[in-house]
């Protein structure tokens, strides 16, 4: 055998593997593949040109240089949206990276997606102060967020977090997780950060429970 064919074969050998482990690592109790082929989950490339990002409605952007803009394909049938940008973000200018974007990578895997078929984005897209939050500020996002999103169309939109679902679902007191929402004309679902999946494995599995219907909800909507 050829040794570049040695080496291809050998490459491909341990991205089937490393797809395998990041299967069972996320709790899933049989391989999830793709409609269109692939042998590994996407890897964070170049990003795609940001949704126009001219936000500066609340005092949270006052004193931040770098604010991190929504990328992915636009238009998308799904979004994802974390609530705001942490250091790796900030460092890179994309949103959903190192750590939890890698989770993430895997999780659109197991569902059929790529990272590039998504859009992802945050809530806030500075950095949040210490202190975090105020509630109005973070309310003033929201309906930033909504503007950016008339422009992706998403059909759903996945929050990233509590803190995210609670501020686009003020009303819905409690069942915010395990069911589809209506915000903005658009199907919502809330599940966990991945970055809380990086710190609390064992709550892979509850995560996968929100996020299994995802694609069938895709298949209704005209995916």
């Amino acid at each position: 055998m050829p040794d570049r064919l040695r080496q291809e074969l050998i490459q491909t050998v341990a991205e089937i593997r490393a797809v395998l482990e990041d299967q069972r690592r996320l709790g899933f109790d049989r391989l999830h593949l793709p409609s269109r082929p692939s042998v590994s989950p996407p890897v964070p490339a170049a990003a795609p040109a940001p949704v126009a990002d001219p936000c500066q409605v609340c005092p949270l952007c006052a004193g931040h240089r770098n604010r991190v803009a929504g990328v992915g394909a636009v238009p998308a049938a799904v979004c994802f949206v974390a609530l705001a940008p942490g250091r790796s973000e900030l460092e890179q200018g994309a949103p959903l990276v190192g750590d939890a974007g890698r989770l993430l990578d895997a999780i659109l895997f197991a569902l059929g997606l790529q990272r590039d078929e998504v859009y992802l984005t945050h809530l806030v897209k500075c950095a949040l102060p210490e202190k975090g939050a105020d509630p109005e500020a973070l309310t003033q996002c929201g309906e930033h967020l909504a503007q950016e999103l008339e422009q992706v169309s998403p059909r759903l939109v996945v929050a990233l977090g509590e803190t995210v679902g609670r501020t686009l679902l003020p009303a819905v007191t409690d069942g915010l997780r395990g069911r589809l929402h209506q915000w903005q004309g658009r199907s919502l679902l809330v599940t966990l950060h991945p970055l809380e999946l990086v710190r609390e494995p064992a709550r892979k599995r509850e995560a996968w429970a929100d996020l299994a219907p995802l694609p069938r909800q895709l298949r209704l909507n005209g995916r």
